[in-house]
């Protein structure tokens, strides 16, 4: 129901939601009561895409914020609040304990951020609307940073006692690789265990290479995809590298090729037997030739990437039906004939010349 300028949700006898704000008032107050309701839930669809709202104030009664609504507040400076559940200071929204940085304001003036050091955790919507932040302070409490990469698109380093070299680490976790840091050369630090993965890959593809020590175990193919080379050590019990590609300790599996690395045309090693899921994914290769006991490919191996003339073996046995998924530039493929490669090229939406040779 519409209630002057606003729309609200009833919750119950005496209380609402508040879906939507009608006004034009760059300055925003979420009254007390609101009719003869008292608000206590913001909805993520408060503020329409034309309004730019510049601050917001919110009554002591509100006990919920949909976090969605954080990504349309895109000219917001700050946010006021002192509830039951929630807590601002200098403009930025925390809830009440202050362990967990809620929202950061992306139009708040300056471009350093000091985390208080009771902060324990950042929500992964805390910069949904974007960041001009450069500098982050932070203490050696914070254990979880779910943000994007493309959410502080300007980050140059981390700084305090939960930061080394200007990145952000928890324990044996790197949580945290700053965008827009300017060096291309990066070594992980021998004793950290995992890269910490998230929807997008942490490493930008400033960094040219990648040295891996010995104790990472999880993390690396998901966020260093951008890289041109990684170098893993050779006391890896998890990955190896070889030529600047990742594979599996053994190179039994190829888990990833970097996709500004530079070749046109790539020999899989022998003795690899499977390529790993989107192993390929956004390469620029131009022709793949893989060995003779390569036995499996997996879902989107090759998705977006460029390679023209590729050539797959008969001992092929698998051959996930999306592997190809989204490779548009394949105009030829060496088969041996009658072999599961070659059926599955026939029956694929792929139309590239065939070229028959025996024992590929």
């Amino acid at each position: 129901m519409r209630i002057d300028d606003f729309e609200v949700r009833k919750t119950s006898k005496d209380k609402c939601s508040v879906t939507k704000y009608y006004g034009d008032a760059e300055n925003l107050v979420i009254p007390e009561t609101i009719g003869e309701f008292v608000p206590v839930e913001i909805g993520k669809g408060l503020v329409r895409k034309s309004l730019k709202v510049r601050s917001i104030s919110l009554p002591k009664s509100i006990e919920s914020i949909d976090p969605e609504l954080f990504g349309s507040l895109r000219y917001l400076e700050q946010i006021e609040i002192d509830s039951r559940r929630f807590v601002s200071c200098d403009g930025v929204l925390y809830d009440k304990q202050m362990k967990t940085l809620v929202f950061y304001p992306p139009k708040k003036a300056g471009d350093e951020l000091m985390c208080p050091d009771t902060v324990t955790k950042v929500d992964e919507n805390a910069f949904a609307a974007g960041c001009s932040i450069k500098v982050f302070h932070v203490s050696g409490r914070l254990t979880s940073f779910p943000v994007l990469p493309s959410q502080l698109p300007v980050l140059e380093e981390f700084s305090g006692s939960g930061a080394s070299d200007g990145v952000l680490y928890s324990g044996k976790t790197l949580l945290f690789y700053p965008p827009a840091c300017n060096r291309t050369i990066f070594s992980v630090p021998s004793g950290i265990e995992k890269i910490a993965i998230g929807m997008e890959p942490l490493f930008p593809s400033s960094l040219k290479r990648i040295n891996i020590p010995e104790s990472l175990k999880e993390g690396l193919v998901e966020n260093a995809v951008n890289a041109e080379e990684i170098n893993v050590d050779n006391g890896n019990k998890v990955y190896q590298s070889l030529s600047g590609v990742v594979f599996s300790r053994g190179s039994k599996t190829l888990m990833m090729y970097p996709k500004r690395k530079k070749d046109d045309v790539y020999f899989i090693p022998a003795g690899t037997s499977s390529i790993g899921k989107r192993a390929f994914e956004g390469t620029s290769l131009k022709a793949l030739i893989l060995p003779q006991g390569i036995s499996a490919i997996e879902e989107e191996a090759f998705k977006d990437a460029s390679i023209e003339v590729i050539t797959l073996p008969s001992s092929l046995s698998a051959i996930d039906i999306m592997a190809f998924q989204d490779i548009k530039d394949v105009r030829q493929v060496r088969v041996e004939m009658f072999s599961i490669a070659d059926v599955f090229i026939q029956g694929s939406v792929l139309r590239p010349q065939i070229v028959y040779s025996e024992h590929i």
